[in-house]
């Protein structure tokens, strides 16, 4: 039996006796594995997710703002979910009739991203289906989008300083419950189908990208509120109105699995689940709320995922410290992505509780060191998460949330040449120094 024989049986016996058939096939493909200097960066990744080390530390980004995109690509992008390129760009493009043009923008960009960084993993984002909501303007900044139908509208706006974008008011903060129950009633009489128009990015980020690196379609999740006007109402409605936000979640759901399948029919070979369950402190949900009313629909996602033979990694910001047995243990999730240090999530801790069975991904600090450090400090923010997350493998470098529009592209380019120095395997850390030898 060769390593590559071996890559796979490890990762087929730590696999419950449950595990869906296509998904055990998904590890089979393990064996295809090259070694040595000539290591694929998608070969780098199934490594990982196998919890072997291939050459060096696989690296990626679910997210890049259209600022440092720019700055990277030498021409102007509308990639990222900062205010200038997800509320002026698109509502600019999709009001004047662009819908593919910036489709074929998105990808195109994502594309060439992931070529210039020589990321092992790329993320094709989410992008308007072929009947988007028609935005009309409010003001230079701010659009509105309503949907007829279905009784919901929504503003979005953003500050041009800052980049930052935010949903400055929804229908249901002002019809309430009725509203939330009208939704659920005509999504509920629809007769769902998945929307292809959706996944565009997807087929083409898969056909440019698949044959040399992991290609995970984005953002599949149970929907939450965070940035949302009708926040508050979301979490008075999951305690006073369990039954209707349990019809919400299934609909929601069973349209995603959808989705989900047609990207594995696509070829995806994984997803990215991208809703924030935690802030600073802790979850924003008591643990049993989590479990009665969002685990069940979660687990059917991932589920989902693992029949279709694709990988399942879940960002969340925040401490989730307290979620950690639905979350990352009994949800059967692949990777963990941002582990978040600014909330107190230990990377080291991470790697000795659940590094034999879940892939961790990020922990480099984006709160004060990748926008706001100096060189050597972002370099020994990159060798400790090293030196943490990486020995044994079962890790893949990224920042901790995304590159937002505050990180400068020099930075982010000393985080990669770092990781690229002194990220190849064997890795040891000298934790005197905290440094690699």
């Amino acid at each position: 039996m060769g390593d590559h024989d071996l890559v796979a049986d490890d990762l087929l016996d730590w696999m419950p006796e449950n595990t869906p058939e296509s998904y055990v096939f998904l590890t089979r493909r393990l064996k295809t594995v090259q070694y040595g200097d000539l290591v694929k960066p998608r070969d780098r990744a199934l490594c990982a997710f196998a919890h072997r080390e291939a050459d060096r530390v696989p690296v990626f980004e679910i997210n890049v703002n259209s600022p440092i995109a720019e700055e990277a690509l030498g021409h102007a992008s509308w990639v990222g979910t900062g205010g200038r390129a997800w509320v002026q760009q698109y509502g600019e493009m999709i009001s004047g009739g662009m819908r593919d043009e910036f489709v074929d923008g998105l990808a195109l960009d994502t594309i060439e991203l992931a070529q210039t960084f020589d990321w092992d993993i790329v993320v094709a984002p989410f992008c308007p289906g072929n009947n988007p909501i028609q935005p009309s303007r409010v003001d230079d900044t701010t659009w509105r989008y309503e949907q007829p139908e279905s009784g919901v509208w929504y503003v979005m706006t953003y500050l041009p300083e800052t980049d930052i974008a935010h949903q400055a008011d929804h229908s249901f903060c002002h019809d309430g419950i009725a509203g939330l129950l009208r939704y659920v009633e005509w999504k509920e009489a629809q007769i769902l189908a998945p929307d292809e128009g959706a996944l565009d990015v997807t087929r083409m980020v898969v056909e440019a990208c698949s044959d040399d690196r992991l290609v995970f379609a984005g953002w599949y999740d149970i929907p939450g509120a965070i940035d949302q006007a009708w926040l508050s109402l979301y979490f008075r409605w999951l305690l006073h109105e369990p039954k209707l936000m349990a019809r919400y979640f299934e609909i929601e759901a069973t349209f995603l699995e959808l989705q989900i399948t047609k990207a594995a029919d696509l070829g995806a070979e994984g997803v990215i689940c991208a809703t924030d369950l935690a802030g600073q402190s802790g979850p924003f949900i008591s643990p049993k709320l989590y479990r009665e009313m969002i685990f069940p629909h979660f687990k059917r996602l991932v589920n989902a995922c693992h029949r279709e033979g694709l990988f399942v990694i879940k960002h969340t910001d925040g401490n989730v410290t307290k979620l950690e047995q639905d979350l990352l243990i009994e949800s059967g999730i692949d990777g963990y992505h941002s582990i978040d240090p600014s909330a107190g999530m230990d990377l080291e801790k991470m790697k000795a509780c659940h590094g034999e069975r879940l892939t961790l991904c990020g922990n480099v600090d984006v709160t004060h060191t990748l926008p706001w450090g100096k060189p050597e400090e972002i370099r020994r923010e990159v060798l400790r998460c090293l030196g943490q997350g990486a020995p044994g493998g079962g890790y893949v470098l990224s920042s901790s949330n995304s590159l937002h529009s505050q990180i400068p592209l020099s930075n982010y380019q000393i985080m990669l040449d770092t990781a690229r120095e002194f990220g190849r395997y064997p890795i040891h850390l000298d934790a005197g120094e905290n440094r690699l030898l």
